[in-house]
Formats: structure tokens, sequence, C-alpha cells
């Protein structure tokens, strides 16, 4: 079984521990995300079984629907994920969308539980969790000379070091 937060379920390509501590590779489907109790099969048959983490998440609460879609027009705007439920709304938890969402005349309370948000065309935001490294680029500029320079930048999974791959089904 892999303990995942929502961050990981939605990498097309990740390394990651399961809870019986050997390191192993998912691959799946970009733009897709892993749902809680999720099965991943290796090329061996080997079985993997998917696990939401709980994790820190902003909970706004309304009786009246109307206001409640107004908190989340806000925030969608924003491009935030939201999970919705049928008198609230969940986002990973962010003190300047609180206070956002508060300005707005809403109350925040944090609670710490698995985050499904609902299926959008989201913005990634916050930190990069992989290593960067640096690279030398040359660029050429339009008045014919070039110039060189190094940036560093995350990469992906590199698979050749993991002992098993897990893919999604198509």
């Amino acid at each position: 079984m892999a303990e995942l937060d929502f961050d990981d379920r939605q990498k097309a390509q990740n390394r990651v521990i399961t809870t019986s501590g050997e390191a192993v590779g998912l691959f799946i489907e970009r733009g897709s995300s892993l749902k809680d109790g999720d099965r991943l099969s290796s090329n061996d048959g080997t079985v993997l079984r998917i696990a939401a983490k709980a994790e820190r998440l902003s909970l706004v609460r309304a009786s009246d629907l109307s206001e409640l879609t107004r908190a989340a027009y806000h925030l969608g705007n924003r491009h935030v994920r939201l999970e919705l439920g049928p008198n609230f709304l969940a986002y990973q938890a962010d003190y300047v969308l609180d206070d956002l969402v508060r300005q707005l005349g809403f109350e925040v309370t944090e609670v710490v539980r698995p985050f499904e948000p609902a299926p959008g065309a989201y913005h990634r935001h916050g930190h990069a969790h992989e290593p960067a490294h640096e690279h030398e680029h040359e660029h050429e500029h339009e008045h014919g000379h070039a110039h060189g320079h190094s940036h560093g930048h995350a990469h992906g999974y590199d698979p050749t070091d993991r002992p098993l791959i897990f893919k999604a089904p198509p």
C-alpha cells in the first residue's frame, strides 16, 4: 500500500515509498489523479493499493447554497482545487486563501483528512518538491550572438533505478 497526499496522487511520474518501506515508481495518465482505494499493477503482477493520506485542509461551510457558490466562484477564479460537498467546500490549507474567504464573510476552519477535489482545469501552485539541478544552455539572440547561462529546474522520476514500476490501467 502507498499512502499519498493529493499532490503525490496527481503526478504523472512519481517515486514513492510504500508503507512497507519499498521505493516504487508510479505512472499515471497526465491530467488524471489517483483516488483512495485505486489499485495499480506492475508488469510482474504485483498490485499496489493507493490510500489517500490525511492532509491539512481549509473547510468553508454555509447553509445557503448561493453563499457557498459565491465562495467557490472566488476560489475557482484563482484556479484553486476544490472539494465540493452538500454544505461545504474544502481546499488545501493556505493562509492567503483563508484570509480572502474570511474577507468574503465566511468562517474557515482547519481539518486534517484526505483531500478529493473535483476534477477541473487547475494551475499548480505552491512549492516544487522534486530536487532541482543545474543545466547550461546557450541562447541565440536576434542581434547575432549567443549568451550562455545556467538555471536550475526540477526533473521528474527516473525509472532506471526503481525495482517495481506500477502503471494505472488504460
